[in-house]
């Protein structure tokens, strides 16, 4: 990405259309924030499926 970093998380050790989901993080100025705000989004996500916080 120009200008910074940009991270996207994939999980395919789950189930269904989780498994080829892409989250993609913010375009950050180093490599490691650019990590964990694909990881912040993840979280986010998963946190808000009902069925998978069960």
């Amino acid at each position: 990405v120009r200008g910074g970093f940009q991270s996207t998380v994939t999980l395919r050790c789950l189930d269904g259309d989780w498994a080829d989901a892409a989250f993609v993080g913010q375009v950050c100025s180093d490599k490691a924030k650019a990590e964990n705000s694909a990881a912040s989004v993840v979280l986010t996500e998963l946190c808000a499926d009902e069925q998978l916080m069960a």
